[in-house]
């Protein structure tokens, strides 16, 4: 069996890559992977293709070369698997979710003018056109939540709908796990975070995040409800400027972002991602295998494994501050059985299994088997 991975760059510390290499890694006990890329570590014992970065379009750039290189080498990779937007594949994993979704989101943060704009931007029109082009292709669609599937089917048809299979992602229940509450403050003594009832917000991106909505709901949270905040976002000082002018410097940190990820998790009271499109946001998952409450929106497909009030809650949008500022309190009034629910959930969503539900499709998928 010979097996050909897309996948434009591989980050350290991303999910979609942790999963990816779990995916190769098992695979490859039985068949000869190579990987087509822009960027990969180069200790690895897969074949590695390198393609070319292009500064501009790089998407799409990307998503042809990809193309030319399948299609010239077609007789020699029966199946090929995608893990980005490209348009000559067997499978495409679709784990950046639904763009038009996520530019229909906007109107709930962006002015009329500015949402009209998107119609009309050389670049969301590239991505508009490739994203259908890369479902349209597609024999078959692994989609992470039920969320986007039905994103797809509204914007694409039922016909295209029918080509996904919903895998749910994975968590690695050992490294993500609770610590007894005494460990809880050694920790947040190690990482400087002062007591109090700790809300933690983890994302890079702070807009689409939904920051802006946390940082308003802390001004109605009582002096001793801090908001640590890690992620990266080249907008920082607009959301620092806004803390300063709301008078919340002293509730609200911005700690950027961190390697060591599992330690904030397990230091935090309740986790919030007030996001405003997400196919399925890992961190919700990795905060619940810590035993942490999730708050979050029904534009995340993490939704889809909440319980109101027994391991978290969703909100609707348009979000309201008064609301938001209502569940952090509720979450904190019932965190223990809460948190005691949140990890019972997580533990239904191993890595192991969804690793084995993505290697079974392709193993089925393949010619002749």
């Amino acid at each position: 069996m010979k097996l050909l991975f897309i996948k434009k760059k591989f980050h350290p510390y991303g999910g979609a890559e942790l999963y990816l290499k779990r995916v190769i890694e098992i695979l490859g006990k039985n068949a000869e992977i190579h990987i087509l890329t822009q960027s990969w570590p180069e200790d690895t014992s897969f074949i590695i293709h390198k393609l070319r970065p292009v500064p501009f379009f790089s998407e799409v750039f990307f998503a042809f070369q990809a193309r030319q290189f399948v299609q010239h080498h077609k007789n020699e990779f029966p199946l090929t698997i995608s893990f980005d937007r490209t348009i000559y594949q067997t499978i495409y994993r679709a784990s950046d979710g639904c763009h038009l979704r996520w530019l229909k989101q906007r109107r709930f943060i962006n002015s009329t003018l500015k949402c009209l704009s998107f119609k009309v931007n050389p670049h969301h029109l590239a991505l508009r056109w490739l994203e259908e082009k890369c479902l349209k292709n597609s024999k078959m669609i692994i989609v992470n939540s039920k969320m986007v599937k039905k994103d797809y089917e509204y914007f694409y048809g039922k016909e295209l709908s029918a080509k996904c299979i919903v895998c749910y992602n994975g968590i690695n229940l050992e490294k993500f796990s609770p610590v007894e509450e005494e460990q809880k403050f050694h920790l947040r003594a190690e990482l400087e975070i002062p007591d109090g009832k700790i809300i933690l917000f983890v994302g890079s991106g702070f807009e689409r995040k939904g920051l802006i909505f946390l940082i308003k709901a802390m001004q109605l949270l009582p002096e001793d409800f801090k908001l640590v905040v890690l992620g990266r976002d080249k907008h920082l000082k607009h959301f620092q400027r806004l803390v300063y002018k709301l008078k919340l410097e002293k509730n609200i940190f911005f700690l950027g972002a961190s390697k060591d990820i599992v330690r904030f998790y397990q230091m935090a009271d309740v986790f919030v991602l007030p996001t405003l499109y997400d196919p399925f946001a890992n961190v919700c998952l990795e905060a619940m295998a810590c035993g942490l409450p999730v708050i979050t929106t029904t534009a995340n497909g993490v939704a889809e494994i909440l319980e109101e009030g027994k391991n978290g809650f969703v909100m609707d949008f348009p979000i309201e501050e008064e609301n938001l500022a209502y569940l952090i309190k509720k979450a904190l009034q019932n965190r223990e059985k809460m948190a005691f629910y949140a990890r019972k959930t997580a533990e239904a969503f191993p890595l192991e299994r969804a690793v084995k539900e993505m290697v079974k499709i392709i193993e089925n998928a393949y010619p002749g088997h």
